[in-house]
């Protein structure tokens, strides 16, 4: 249930692996070795899980941006223990900005801005070479290629070969049908780069452009779009009517979504945050995990809602392995046809009481959906004192009609007031994919600021159940509420486009006085 402690800070031993990656073979600290033997690796493998047997595009696939970086993207320095820490949180696709070196050999920065640089080889040789293993599933390394000589290119690519060796996946990919399995490719690291660029190493994820026109192109293509991109994806629409859609921004949405879903039935997309989040923010993964895209590359090191979310379905599903399946809707493409409620829930959590970190005077608890745009709401308990201040007890019922559960999280914050009741502050949190919640009454462990799990909890009782009459979908798609606010939409439609036929037919009966010219 727990998450794997990522701080922002350095420690001793951090200290220790930093001043490594300056050293050559002979100079390399023993801790840095792999530890485990070729038979404990090989006895791992065997216990394959069928859980891991669908195409790599079905799962969703961890995913860390900036994996370098311990700071921000703007003057934040440059780490391998940036790697070691996404691979030990089971982060299974990996980013590598590769740049020209001084010295005959690519760096790994963030270009135009003041982070430090470290020599790439470094990367693979103290950084993912250690922490990965043959009993592995597999790992994927975003080649983010800003590299001009390509002499420099071709020495990283043989650097490439000769320290990951056998684990780099090679194949001829024209002879595979489709994309395997992660059981298959256990043990493997796999190259997202150019073919062009990369050659034989860039095989079954060959990075190209996003092409609007194309909705299903080649499962051996992957994509990498940033928020913003992805969000405008989301805005426009590619319909030959789209006039008639231009008004319907809901219609045009759903277009969009299922244009998405079918291309991410058979290929990868990988999104990452956009370039405003200079500080290294996280952006919002929902909107593209719910359209089906595999890798929302998060900078782990920056701790927030967003990422609170996201560390969530992994921390509940499978393991914490960096590998969950998708939902039954997203992974066949003739489903898409129809994006309406498969199964709507009404949950009524009924908040009870929490055992607190620390002393706290006045607090509440909120509640967040988050999901589709229609599920999305917030609803909090009522503010309590209770006399130790740190056992409140708010004994209070929110309910929720929710219309794709699957595709949903709640967010669980306790929260104390501040400054006379003007400011809130979080105290703890917990989130959790809606569809991994359960009825009855669950003591919640609840984590830090640091997505860490402390020595806090957080009971409620839930109850999950089919929703209300007025609740429910009619044909069409829609509830009766939304059916009721589409009609006096309409009927606003129509008196505007009255009124102004009138101001028309008035502006033309008016005579004005002839122009001079």
């Amino acid at each position: 249930m727990n998450t794997l402690p990522i701080k922002a800070e350095l420690n001793e031993e951090d200290d220790e692996v930093h001043e490594t990656i300056h050293f050559d073979d002979s100079e390399m600290p023993d801790e840095l070795q792999i530890s485990n033997t070729e038979e404990e690796r090989d006895e791992q493998v065997d216990h394959m899980d069928p859980y891991f047997d669908h195409p790599l595009c079905h799962y969703y696939i961890k995913g860390s941006h900036n994996t370098y970086l311990l700071g921000n993207q703007l003057i934040g320095e440059s780490t391998i223990e940036g790697y070691r820490r996404a691979m030990e949180n089971n982060c299974k696709c990996l980013e590598l900005d590769l740049q020209d070196g001084p010295n005959g050999s690519p760096v790994i920065h963030h270009r135009w801005t003041m982070t430090s640089k470290i020599d790439a080889r470094n990367v693979l040789r103290y950084g993912i070479k250690p922490n990965f293993k043959k009993s592995d599933l597999p790992l994927i390394l975003s080649m983010d290629d800003n590299i001009k000589s390509d002499e420099q290119r071709n020495v990283f690519i043989q650097d490439i070969c000769q320290i990951l060796d056998e684990f780099i996946f090679i194949t001829d990919y024209k002879e595979l049908k489709g994309q395997p399995s992660p059981n298959e490719l256990r043990g493997k690291i796999i190259i997202m780069a150019p073919r062009s660029k990369w050659g034989k190493l860039a095989n079954i994820c060959q990075a190209v452009p996003y092409s609007q026109s194309s909705q299903s192109g080649t499962w051996f293509e992957v994509s990498s779009l940033s928020e913003n991109k992805l969000r405008r994806l989301l805005q426009t629409s590619l319909e030959p009517n789209a006039a008639a859609l231009r008004n319907d921004k809901r219609g045009t949405e759903t277009h969009q979504k299922k244009n998405l879903r079918q291309t991410t039935a058979s290929q990868l997309i990988r999104y990452y945050p956009g370039g405003h989040h200079i500080l290294s923010g996280n952006h919002d993964p929902i909107p593209g995990m719910n359209v089906g895209c595999q890798i929302a590359a998060m900078n782990m090191q920056t701790h927030s809602n967003q990422l609170a979310i996201y560390e969530s379905k992994f921390r509940e599903n499978a393991g914490n392995c960096g590998y969950v399946l998708k939902p039954e809707i997203l992974l066949n493409s003739h489903e898409f046809q129809d994006i309406t409620p498969v199964h709507p829930k009404r949950i009524t959590i009924k908040v009870m009481k929490g055992i607190l970190p620390d002393k706290s005077k006045t607090t509440f608890v909120s509640v967040r959906i988050d999901g589709e745009k229609k599920d999305k709401m917030k609803k909090k308990t009522k503010k309590v004192k209770s006399d130790d201040g740190l056992s409140p007890e708010w004994n209070e019922e929110l309910v929720f009609d929710v219309q794709h559960p699957e595709l949903g999280f709640a967010l669980f914050q306790i929260k104390k007031s501040m400054y006379f009741g003007m400011r809130n502050s979080t105290i703890a949190s917990y989130a959790i994919p809606i569809d991994k919640m359960v009825n009855g009454i669950s003591s919640l462990i609840l984590h830090d600021q640091y997505l860490e799990s402390i020595d806090a909890t957080l009971s409620v009782e839930i109850k999950i159940e089919d929703p209300k009459p007025e609740a429910v979908e009619v044909k069409g798609g829609s509830t009766i509420k939304d059916k009721l606010k589409g009609k006096l939409q309409a009927l606003r439609e129509a008196i505007k486009n009255k009124i102004f036929d009138w101001k028309q037919k008035g502006a033309s009966s008016t005579k004005y006085p002839k122009r001079a010219f």
